[in-house]
């Protein structure tokens, strides 16, 4: 079982899988906190591993991308 942070509150328990699915849908970001039996201390989502891979999982938001600039000489930096 894993308890979290999110928003200033503590959340859980929850199993592995819904606290991944939580992750993979965003519920759950890289800066919140985990901890589990067997951790010395809470640590982020992003640096715990197992979890961490859920960050990037196919279905999870993904950062928007910026668009592409042409550069040509009329708006080429000078």
């Amino acid at each position: 079982e894993w308890y979290y942070t999110h928003g200033g509150s503590e959340q859980g328990p929850l199993g592995t899988s819904e606290l991944k699915r939580l992750i993979g849908f965003g519920q759950i970001v890289s800066d919140d906190h985990v901890w589990t039996d067997g951790m010395a201390n809470w640590q982020r989502v992003r640096d715990v591993p197992e979890l961490a891979r859920q960050l990037s999982a196919p279905g999870a938001p993904q950062p928007a991308t910026p668009p592409r600039v042409k550069v040509n000489s009329s708006n080429r930096l000078r």
